[in-house]
Formats: structure tokens, C-alpha cells, sequence
């Protein structure tokens, strides 16, 4: 059988090619010369002349220099098919490009890449401080440590909690609180829904706090956890909802939305100490007098005092007008309570600690409800369609807080007179 494969002269980013022409017998080759104009990266495929289909794929992304070059066609297809008919080109195509990482497309991270990357299969669930740190949880973590904190002068800098031979923290963390001594860290195994929750960290070296009446806890696929407290082995409904711990007394908290209760426990020794009784409860966070304040129901928000043996007493405040009350929390004076509100609202409302008047709003009303320009002083806390995860609010102890702006992905830092600084 005779082959015939006319001459071809064409040009494909700076990419000269011809064939040679002639017959060829059945079994021989086609050589082809081709010609670059300078080094670049070459692929090279035989197509049917007709409809322009590639058959053959001959190389690619190889690498030539600039000259004539040859090479050869061996007439079978990409099926291994020796081609029996007429007609057919070959294309080689070249580029000079060159790949530079530059990042995640709205990642603030100081890093491009490694272990100080800001990262998450999610987005940060929680964030409380201390004088130096800010500890952060970020829900279910997909084979990564759902743990982390950075400097407060390094903002844009992670750094990994419980570093060690087993670095993936199979705890999905959704709550972190802190005393300034210890980090509170609450949440459920992923991998096994009944098996919740609450482990610490020492504030001085991140290691694991024994409490002594913490148990040895295991999760379902990887580490053990040294000292586990609110521990529930085998109930689905018993996620926590919400964390807070006094800086200067004795108790934890630990709200159970799906039990309708919070529990009190000592934050040195673990035990529970106290059951209360709420609807839903789900935030809830102290004031630096000790005092804690309940979101629970429907949109319920109140203020108790906390006697000494870990019950509550009577109401101080109540705070109404919030349509959808998804986090709060209270400066570091004791002066005044933010709540992030959600529905039509997406601000914030800041009321009196002492005695509930309403103070100001803080951010555009109604959010990305009139139009989508985004701005720093415009929020997405919640809405009614997608599956957010919550929002927080967490201050330092300058006073500046940090919001989790969750609908547009951010976590957005502003001074005490509510100017952005970071994100």
C-alpha cells in the first residue's frame, strides 16, 4: 500500500512546518521538519485535512530550542490504527509562557504558601483573644488542624495549635473562648456525630491543659485528646451551640442548643457543676464582671448574674428590637453589648452593659439587600437561602473588634470608634 502525504507549510506561533512529499510504503515513517524561532515549549498532532479532527497525538508540552528540527510520524493513530487513507497535516504548536503563583485570589495572607498561609476548608467559625493572641476555630477541617491563632501584630500570619506527631486535629471546632490562661476549645467529631466535646490549650506553650476531671478521648479516625470535659460518647443532639468562660472566676460555659441547656462547669477542674434550664440556647459570652448573657429562643437576649455556685440569678437585662440575634459580645470595659443582628437588618446594635438602652448602629442597613457594591462597612451575617456558617464578634483589649463578616468571606477588623483597620 502506497501512502501519500501532500507538502504542508504552516505557521503556528512562530512554528514553522513542512512535511516531505512524496509516497511513502506502508510501514515507513513520515519525517517532517519543523521550525522554532526561538526555545519554547512544543506539542505536535496529526489531523484529517477535511474536518481539522486530530488523530494522533505526537508530543506535548516538550521543550525545544530555537532551529529546525525533524522528527517523525510512524501513520497510526491515537487508537494504534495504522491510517489507510490520504489527506491528513501535521500541526505543531508552540508557547513561551511562564507561570507565576501569586496566591489565592482574596487570601490577606503574608505567606503565598507553607504552614503560615491562612487557610480552611471553611470559614472561621469563632475567634477570641488574649493580650498577644487571637485563637481561631474553623469548623470541619478536611485532613487539616481545625485549631490556630495568630499574633495580633501579625494578623496576616497563622500559626498552628497542638503541634506534635499528630498534627490533624479531628475535632471540627466551631467555639473558642479564652480566660487568658487557658483556650476553651468546643465541637464534635465529624466522623462521629454522637461524640462531642470541649478540650484546652494553655495559653503559655499550646499544649493540652489536664483538667482533673477530664477524661481520655479518642476520635474516630485519629488523635486522642488528653483531657476531654462536656463529654457526650453518644448523642447527636448534643453539638454545643455556644462557649464563654469568665477572665476572673471559676466557671465555663456550654450551651447545647438541641438539649435546651447550658452547662456549667468548673474551668480548672472540668467537673460540671450546674444544668440550666433554656430554649435553644445558642450564643452566649460573659462580661468582665462575670455576668452572662443568653441568646436563646426565637430572639430572646439576656443578662443574669452567676452566683457562686454556678446558678443564675435573677435577670438584669433584657435587650429587644433584634430581629435575628446571631452573636454578641462585650467590650473589654464593661460598657457596652454588641449584637450582630441578621434578617433585614445585617448590622450591628450596640446597647448599654449596664442598662440596656440602645447606643448606635453600627454598618449599612440591610446589608447587600439594595445592591451589591461592596464595601467595609457593609455586612452579610446571614440570609435566608444559603447555608452560612455563623457570624462572630470577638474583641481585643484595646477595645478594636473583629467581625466574621461570613457572607463575604472575610473576617474585617475596626478600632473602638468602628474606623476599618485589617482584614
Amino acid at each position: 500500500m502506497l501512502f501519500n502525504l501532500p507538502l504542508k507549510t504552516l505557521l503556528f506561533w512562530g512554528v514553522f512546518i513542512s512535511t516531505q512529499y512524496g509516497l511513502h510504503a506502508q510501514n515507513s515513517p513520515v519525517a517532517f521538519s519543523f521550525t522554532m524561532k526561538k526555545a519554547g515549549v512544543s506539542s505536535a498532532g496529526v489531523y484529517k485535512r477535511y474536518n481539522n479532527t486530530l488523530v494522533r497525538t505526537l508530543w506535548s508540552n516538550v521543550t525545544y530550542a530555537a532551529g529546525t528540527h525533524t522528527a517523525y510520524w510512524d501513520r497510526v493513530d491515537d487508537e494504534g490504527l495504522l491510517l489507510d487513507d490520504t489527506g491528513y497535516y501535521i500541526k505543531v504548536i508552540s508557547n513561551n509562557l511562564t507561570y507565576k503563583w501569586e496566591g489565592v485570589i482574596g487570601n490577606n495572607s503574608d505567606s503565598l504558601s507553607g504552614s503560615s498561609k491562612i487557610r480552611a476548608f471553611e470559614r472561621f467559625h469563632s475567634l477570641a483573644f488574649t493580650d498577644k493572641f487571637a485563637y481561631y476555630a474553623i469548623g470541619y477541617s478536611e485532613g487539616i488542624p481545625s485549631c490556630y491563632k495568630f499574633d495580633i501584630n501579625k494578623p496576616n500570619n497563622k500559626i498552628n495549635i497542638l503541634e506534635g506527631p499528630h498534627k490533624d486535629i479531628d475535632l471540627q471546632c466551631d467555639y473558642v473562648a479564652t480566660d487568658g490562661k487557658n483556650v476553651y476549645w468546643a465541637g464534635y467529631d465529624p466522623y462521629d456525630a454522637n461524640l462531642s466535646f470541649v478540650f484546652t490549650t494553655k495559653t503559655s506553650d499550646d499544649k493540652e491543659y489536664l483538667h482533673s476531671s477530664g477524661t481520655s478521648q479518642a476520635t474516630k479516625l485519629g488523635r486522642t485528646y488528653a483531657s476531654a470535659i462536656d463529654l457526650y460518647t453518644n448523642n447527636p443532639n448534643a453539638h454545643p451551640s455556644g462557649l464563654a468562660v469568665q477572665k476572673n472566676g471559676n466557671f465555663l460555659f456550654v450551651a447545647h442548643e438541641d438539649l435546651n441547656q447550658i452547662n456549667v462547669l468548673n474551668n480548672t477542674t472540668g467537673a460540671q457543676v450546674q444544668t440550666l434550664s433554656f430554649t435553644a440556647p445558642r450564643e452566649i459570652c460573659v462580661d468582665p464582671s462575670g455576668n452572662l448573657w443568653v441568646i436563646s429562643g426565637a430572639n430572646t437576649i439576656q443578662k443574669f448574674t452567676v452566683n457562686s455556685n454556678g446558678t443564675l440569678g435573677s435577670t438584669l437585662l433584657t435587650i429587644t428590637g433584634i430581629a435575628e440575634p446571631l452573636a454578641m459580645a462585650v467590650s473589654p470595659n464593661g460598657s457596652k453589648i454588641y449584637i450582630l443582628d441578621g434578617a433585614a437588618s445585617q448590622q450591628v446594635k450596640i446597647f448599654s452593659n449596664t442598662t440596656g438602652a440602645s447606643i448606635s448602629t453600627f454598618g449599612s442597613a440591610g446589608g447587600y439587600i439594595n445592591n451589591a457594591s461592596v464595601n467595609d462597612y457593609k455586612f452579610y451575617f446571614s440570609d435566608s437561602v444559603t447555608q452560612l456558617s455563623k457570624p462572630f464578634i470577638a474583641f481585643q483589649s484595646d477595645s478594636s473588634f473583629w467581625l466574621g463578616d461570613v457572607g463575604n468571606e472575610r473576617v474585617q477588623h475596626y478600632n473602638s470608634s468602628g474606623t476599618y483597620l485589617n482584614r
